[in-house]
């Protein structure tokens, strides 16, 4: 039938992709029930997003992808975790930096936000920076909400005009709600640790000043739990001297300090330290 080989090829052809479509979107379901598995048991928040991150990456064939959280009160975010296997080093774990428009609108929409070029307005000035010099094009910012609040935001990139489609979008929010919620168990889990941790220090600290009759001692051994439990760098037991009216350093603990802070160095009573003395 005239005509008839080319429809017949068309159809072919048609039929092909809606296939090479229907396997992708299979494979990225399996992907999805994997990674549940994976990270609905993954309490350790600093590998949790790094798996997330690798694995998603790999799924929707991404350059670069990571998590990020965002303080509002601040106006700052922190690139937490990064997979990026060609990277060349500009886009780094623990940085923080500006957030762009882009950020704050996935973050106060809870909704996908895509960037297609490279603007500095869009992305931040620190970011906008690290990104040309890594040679990525467009950026896919997915939040991560739980309760109706976002904990995080993940992050993927490529390279060149390979743009993030409405197949990518669908699947990304499908995942960050599970993602969303094994962030949210994985803070819940380090602040429960953390307390956990903090009291045991309180009963160390309690052990050691009850069995001291040495003033010193017991102010140093007061000085050091406390730092550590603050997670400060310096702490400080001042008595006021009454023979000079001045604040006299009883004891110290500053692992990294120069030998400016020391025992026995006599401070002015600030305006500050009289308040603080008032019960």
């Amino acid at each position: 039938m005239p005509g008839f080989g080319p429809k017949w090829g068309a159809l072919r052809i048609a039929m092909s992709t809606e296939a090479e479509l229907h396997r992708q979107k299979n494979e990225r379901l399996d992907l999805l029930l994997n990674l549940t598995s994976r990270i609905t048991s993954n309490l350790d928040l600093r590998e949790l997003p790094r798996t997330t991150s690798a694995n998603i990456r790999d799924v929707v064939q991404a350059d670069a992808a990571g998590v990020v959280f965002f303080d509002e009160a601040s106006n700052k975010s922190r690139i937490y975790a990064v997979d990026f296997p060609d990277a060349k080093g500009f886009v780094t774990e623990e940085r923080v930096v500006t957030p762009g428009n882009a950020l704050k609108r996935a973050w106060g929409s809870c909704k996908t936000v895509i960037v297609n070029t490279n603007d500095r307005e869009e992305l931040g000035p620190e970011i906008y920076d690290f990104v040309i010099a890594e040679g990525l094009d467009t950026h896919c910012l997915i939040p991560l909400v739980s309760h109706s609040r976002p904990v995080g935001l993940l992050i993927l990139a490529r390279k060149g005009q390979n743009l993030f489609t409405s197949e990518d979008v669908d699947f990304l929010t499908r995942a960050s709600g599970q993602i969303a919620i094994a962030i949210e168990n994985a803070l819940a889990f380090q602040k429960v640790s953390g307390l956990g941790d903090r009291l045991q220090l309180l009963l160390n600290l309690t052990t050691r000043i009850t069995s001291s009759l040495d003033l010193r001692e017991v102010l140093r051994a007061i000085a050091s739990n406390i730092r550590e439990v603050i997670h400060a760098d310096a702490v400080t037991v001042g008595l006021p001297d009454t023979a000079s009216e001045k604040f006299r350093v009883f004891a110290v603990d500053f692992p990294h300090g120069k030998g400016v802070i020391k025992e026995e160095l006599l401070l002015p009573l600030t305006s500050e330290a009289k308040r603080a003395m008032i019960p």
